[in-house]
């Protein structure tokens, strides 16, 4: 369950963080938010806000997308491994995982992050570290369960 609520924090934690100040500073005026440590939601938010201004509309929906993708599998996983459903956590688990890896590799992929501006956020690392401990606990949970007869 730890893992799965830090998954879930780590949406809200910096996924990013500013190398040097002046070029971001820049941004952070010019869209009327703090860019220097954005969140996976920040950034999502700041993309919906600049649809079509600053960010293409097709990137910003599909960060939204990926988002809550990662968002509402981390919150399924805490919910299955709340009720004691090892299975349904581990696959909620994984999914979470791969929603998190695919918006890796369109943030890296686009130059977002790592970047000359950014490097990754504790977030990044945190997510990986707790896909794992979610993982593990569910293996765990599902080799009690057959362990003790109900």
């Amino acid at each position: 369950m730890i893992g799965a609520a830090l998954m879930l924090a780590s949406a809200f934690l910096p996924y990013a963080v500013a190398k040097d100040g002046s070029g971001v500073e820049a941004v952070s005026q010019a869209i009327g938010t703090d860019m220097s440590k954005p969140s996976m939601v920040t950034f999502t938010r700041v993309y919906m806000d600049n649809a079509g201004q600053y960010v293409a509309s097709s990137q910003a929906y599909v960060t939204l997308v990926v988002t809550m993708a990662i968002v509402l599998f981390a919150v399924l996983t805490l919910l299955f491994a709340a009720l004691r459903k090892p299975i349904a956590a581990m696959i909620f688990d994984i999914l979470a995982g791969l929603a998190f890896l695919a918006q890796n590799f369109d943030f890296s992929a686009r130059g977002v992050v790592p970047s000359g501006n950014y490097s990754w956020g504790i977030s990044y690392y945190l997510m990986f570290a707790a896909i794992v401990v979610a993982l593990i606990g569910s293996i765990w949970l599902f080799v009690a369960k057959r362990r003790i007869p109900a």
